[in-house]
């Protein structure tokens, strides 16, 4: 598998896009605690402070990116039978859209929980 994906990596032109504001989140859950239903609200919520979270004196949170990319198993729950969730989510990319459009940048802003709050057995 190594090999393949060596061969094909070497046989492939690299591009770039301009303007491409790119954000990986990881939100270093504990295994035990991600799978619990009643972790969902704060999971929830410390995906979206992630997403929002300065990096840097030019890199203050959402406002400042093109692409936010998260985890695929996110949430204890069927996110599209969560009203409230997706109700959230879209509340910050609104938000986010709305920061773009303006020009707007919110420096200094800093966001983030601790793993504490969330629930383990």
């Amino acid at each position: 598998m190594t090999a393949f994906g060596a061969l094909r990596l070497s046989n492939s032109q690299t591009g770039f896009v301009e303007g491409v504001k790119l954000r990986l989140m990881q939100p270093n859950l504990p295994m035990d605690a991600k799978f619990r239903p009643e972790n969902g609200q704060e999971i929830l919520r410390r995906y979206l402070a992630l997403s929002d979270q300065a990096t840097g004196p030019t890199h203050t949170g959402i406002a400042d990116l093109t692409h936010l990319i998260w985890p695929e198993s996110a949430f204890p729950f069927v996110l599209s039978r969560e009203t409230q969730a997706l109700s959230a989510i879209a509340r910050a990319v609104a938000r986010q859209n709305t920061d773009n459009r303006r020009g707007s940048r919110r420096g200094g802003r800093r966001q983030g929980g601790p793993r504490e709050n969330l629930q383990r057995h």
